[in-house]
């Protein structure tokens, strides 16, 4: 059985970036790989354990998970993800003279300038990424191939509880809050703001955290005073089937990527951004945008003063009227589609195919 080694870094606990790699690993565990997971430890480590992957927990820059990683060598292929991840990954496929793959998943070069001539495949999660690269980077376009992020099963066939209500004015914000999203914490401070002063009744909930969540906490305080847990909850880090749940029964929610995908395939109101833009409300006539983009801001206009605040009353007065996209998510958007992908690559790659043949 050919073997294939995922490492993985991050900071959040949980987000699209573990929903993609979990994805990633259960497909190729499906179609007969052997996977082996490097990631820091927690409770994505032990899920996957608990799903029969291979995990390596640890710190990925220390020499201890190195040295527990080669000692699970060989492996036929390397993909990794980002950042430490990706200097782990490319370590074990020199140590074991292996093809490398790297899936970039947002506005961020990871210098692969540095060393893109060693891979030999690059995913992208949308066509406006893969554009981006081509235009920030020096990766020859023949080398980027497009995975976007999928729909699940289970949020495709999950529903609101009819016990369960859509709360009036309520605002769902679903985003890490680490410096890298700065640009969204700024837009709704701005419509704390202009929603202070107009005293509009709209309720926010924030599920997710980071390293500048203190910056809202501050702000809903210092805007809302007495009423802020009125207007304003901190719901933390939220499993994704309880995000489900959260996605139905809020009149908007505001996501990027993936988080923006699931929300609109479960018939919210969507309001799209990204780390380089501002998508604004996923409707029919911003559809295609949303799907260059992933769901995030690339390729969008530049944020205009108040406009998310704007967008926000707008999509709560028409609540009711808002359009049912979940057929053109569910055609464009399918983890079984991506799946497929991935596993077409990786069996090129092996077969010894060049990056043309995999275009």
């Amino acid at each position: 059985m050919p073997s294939l080694f995922v490492p993985l870094a991050f900071r959040a606990p949980g987000g699209g970036l573990h929903e993609n790699v979990r994805s990633q690993c259960l497909a190729a565990q499906r179609n007969g790989w052997r996977v082996v997971l490097a990631c820091p430890p927690g409770d994505f480590a032990n899920e996957m354990r608990a799903q029969l992957i291979e995990v390596v927990d640890g710190s990925l820059d220390s020499s201890e998970i190195i040295e527990r990683s080669i000692a699970l060598g060989p492996f036929d292929l390397i993909h990794a993800h980002p950042f430490a991840a990706r200097k782990l990954g490319l370590l074990l496929a020199d140590k074991f003279s292996c093809p490398f793959i790297i899936t970039i998943h947002g506005a961020y070069t990871d210098d692969i300038d540095q060393y893109h001539h060693r891979t030999s495949c690059i995913f992208a999660v949308s066509v406006g990424l893969r554009d981006w690269l081509i235009r920030e980077t020096k990766v020859p376009p023949i080398k980027i191939v497009v995975a976007p992020n999928g729909l699940s099963n289970e949020i495709l066939q999950s529903e609101l509880p009819p016990e369960k209500k859509i709360v009036e004015n309520s605002v769902l914000v679903a985003c890490r809050l680490d410096k890298d999203k700065r640009n969204l914490v700024e837009w709704i401070v701005e419509s704390w703001k202009l929603q202070a002063k107009e005293e509009h009744l709209a309720k926010w909930r924030i599920a997710g955290d980071g390293n500048i969540k203190s910056d809202l906490e501050c702000a809903a305080t210092e805007l809302f005073k007495d009423k802020r847990d009125d207007r304003v909850k901190f719901l933390g880090w939220t499993p994704s089937s309880r995000m489900f749940d959260l996605f139905r029964r809020h009149s908007v929610v505001i996501a990027s990527g993936r988080g923006a995908l699931q929300a609109t395939a479960c018939g919210a109101s969507v309001i799209g951004f990204g780390a380089v833009g501002y998508l604004g409300p996923v409707n029919s006539s911003s559809f295609t945008q949303a799907i260059y983009s992933g769901f995030g801001g690339l390729g969008s206009s530049p944020y205009e003063l108040g406009r998310l605040w704007s967008d926000v009353k707008e999509l709560l007065s028409e609540r009711s009227s808002s359009p049912d996209l979940k057929p053109l998510v569910t055609a464009f958007f399918s983890q079984a589609q991506t799946d497929k992908i991935h596993q077409a690559v990786y069996e090129a790659i092996l077969s010894g195919s060049s990056p043309r043949q995999l275009a």
